[in-house]
């Protein structure tokens, strides 16, 4: 897995990933065999960071670079519906298999993902629910770690990128599934 980590504060933004891929039970670190290391893709202006299978590295980046906004990234509504929109191409086009258990009312999409524009910060899970946060966020199976760390030093720090390096580090030491280097990205705005 991964672990996606975001802060705001002041007039920036700033997301962050780990490095490590997994393959099974293949584990392959940044200065291995893999090419795409950062799991955070560039639209317009907005960074996406993906946490699930390693197939949707290709998928998004596809996705994205294709995609014609009909409703935006600019709040949890419009992003709700091009969330939405995304499900259905990527079953259409990708053949997601969705997986479904008993206590599932709707059909999962098979991702996390956690993105920052100027708006802010957001995160769509499994079902499309879609989050929006204030100061920080984070997802993947160090999540709890790296949330836990940000809000340590969240009111201390005035760089975001310090906040998400912090909340990344106190995950890459106790998940197994998260490694260093990480990368990061910075929005300004006003």
């Amino acid at each position: 897995m991964t672990t996606i980590a975001a802060a705001k504060k002041g007039k920036k933004i700033c997301i962050g990933c780990d490095s490590l891929t997994l393959f099974g039970n293949r584990k392959e670190k940044s200065d291995q065999l893999s090419s795409r290391k950062d799991k955070i893709i560039k639209h317009k202006s907005m960074y996406l960071g993906y946490s699930g299978s390693a197939a949707w590295s290709e998928v998004l980046v596809d996705y994205f670079k294709n995609l014609k906004v009909e409703y935006g990234f600019d709040n949890v509504e419009a992003v709700y519906l091009e969330m939405s929109k995304l499900h259905k191409i990527l079953k259409e086009k990708y053949f997601l298999t969705p997986q479904q258990s008993n206590d599932d009312i709707f059909e999962s999409s098979e991702y996390l993902l956690l993105f920052i524009n100027s708006k802010g910060i957001f995160e769509v899970d499994w079902m499309r629910n879609v989050r929006e946060y204030s100061q920080i966020a984070a997802i993947g199976t160090g999540d709890e770690y790296a949330l836990g760390a940000m809000k340590a030093v969240y009111e201390q720090e005035s760089d975001p990128k310090t906040i998400v390096k912090t909340g990344l580090e106190a995950a890459a030491k106790f998940d197994q599934k998260t490694e260093f280097p990480a990368f990061y990205h910075v929005l300004n705005f006003e």
